[in-house]
């Protein structure tokens, strides 16, 4: 099931960027841009399957095991992390073909609790009430995506663009049972700005690879 949605998802994205192609070579109001290819690193909240994954963890396996060190995480201010790196080929004025891939991971707020004493074992015992904040931990439970987006610009000026997207994707965790889901990549409004190759960008979006939006650094080439 996984390998048949990663080859539609690849064959839609040949199809379109191969009529899009034909397309900008057949429009004459088309001039040749200065560059083609760009890389874009940017950062955001999670996506959705991560969250859904968080239902096939053993909580308590987790909590046993640090509660041996005398530590108990607290996932109420947690912070999801997503990382992702973007191949954007721009094929004419107004069309870009974005292929991205992304990754990430749970952290919890880990706490410390203090000694007092040890048991008949000779093991510390640990006071749950005195625990203390100590920074946060990352798990191993990581979460991966990747997407495929067609991106219409709307403004291009060279130092702002406005544009907006959407595409096919399919993000997964690696959990106790792996959990892939496809999904719609979907960017309402972004923009970029900045210089002839550094640029920053900033998007709303709903995608694989982050969920309501992502902002970051991009290199025109």
């Amino acid at each position: 099931m996984e390998r048949t949605t990663l080859r539609a998802v690849l064959l839609t994205a040949l199809l379109l960027t191969t009529v899009l192609r034909v397309r900008a070579q057949d429009g004459a109001v088309d001039a040749a841009l200065p560059w083609h290819h760009a890389l874009e690193i940017g950062a955001g909240p999670a996506s959705f399957p991560q969250a859904f994954g968080r239902g096939s963890l053993d909580y308590g396996s987790m909590e046993r095991e640090l509660a041996e060190m005398g530590q108990y995480p607290n996932a109420v201010f947690n912070i999801d992390p997503a990382f992702s790196l973007s191949w954007v080929y721009t094929l004419n004025k107004k069309w870009d073909i974005a292929v991205s891939v992304g990754l990430s991971w749970f952290n919890y707020r880990l706490f410390q609790c203090e000694t007092f004493g040890t048991d008949p074992e000779g093991k510390p015992r640990y006071d749950r009430s005195t625990g203390h904040y100590t920074g946060y931990w990352g798990t191993s439970l990581y979460c991966g995506a990747l997407s495929v987006t067609w991106r219409r610009t709307w403004l291009r000026k060279g130092v702002f663009d406005l544009y907006g997207g959407i595409g096919l994707g399919i993000s997964g965790g690696f959990y106790d049972d792996a959990l892939i889901l496809p999904m719609l990549a979907l960017t309402p409004v972004g923009f970029r700005l900045g210089g002839r190759h550094l640029y920053g960008f900033a998007e709303a979006t709903i995608s694989p690879t982050a969920t309501l939006g992502q902002g970051g650094l991009g290199w025109r080439f």
